[in-house]
């Protein structure tokens, strides 16, 4: 509907079949502001000046409807972002606070010789915070650059899409400024258009 000539009217409406869709909802947002405004225009629909500014408003209708769909969309990346940054340094954090206690513990003569089974088996569970701390950073970076990529995915469509539909909506406009304008009512021939014979008496023809 949308690339074909004069079929935007029939596309009113089709964004609720898809309303998890950011690509219908821009669109059809473009759309139904299109419509209304060349509706409101009535017979100065074929004014260049007029079109365009009701193009221009459907345009920035999508403008705003794809700010928010991206917004929506990008709920929760800086969480991942945050996780995924901060997530290593939690696990140093704990390995040096259990580093800490393990050395505390070879130092005291009343917990054992201080031998290295002593310290190494602190070490050991210290470390365990480190790996958690790993492993959470990794996976939330996976996350975040297979989210960010998909934002970036939709967000090509959505410029595509519009700009599809920001071409028919022009394309739309030439054929409004192409159409030969409506004759009065009655048969009269529009003015400037050819001559009318005048009532008065020894008019002639007269082009009005």
């Amino acid at each position: 509907l949308v690339s074909s000539q004069g079929r935007l009217r029939e596309a009113v409406g089709l964004d609720q079949r898809w309303q998890s869709s950011p690509v219908a909802k821009v669109i059809g947002s473009g759309i139904n502001e299109f419509v209304r405004g060349v509706e409101g225009l009535g017979a100065k629909a074929s004014d260049a000046a007029e079109f365009e500014m009701v193009v221009d408003g459907a345009s920035r209708m999508m403008e705003r409807v794809k700010e928010r769909q991206l917004a929506g969309m990008r709920k929760g990346i800086p969480l991942l972002a945050t996780i995924a940054s901060s997530a290593p340094f939690v696990g140093l954090f704990g390995t040096v606070f259990g580093i800490i206690t393990a050395f505390q513990s070879m130092g005291d003569p009343s917990k054992g010789s201080g031998g290295i089974a002593t310290v190494a088996a602190g070490i050991a569970e210290a470390l365990i915070a480190t790996a958690v701390g790993l492993g959470v950073a990794i996976v939330s970076v996976w996350f975040y650059n297979y989210f960010i990529a998909k934002i970036d995915d939709v967000t090509i469509d959505l410029d595509e899409t519009a700009g599809e539909v920001l071409d028919s909506m022009t394309r739309e406009g030439r054929s409004f400024a192409a159409a030969p304008p409506m004759a009065p009512q009655g048969g009269m021939p529009p003015m400037g258009r050819g001559p009318i014979t005048s009532p008065y008496p020894g008019g002639g023809p007269q082009r009005y």
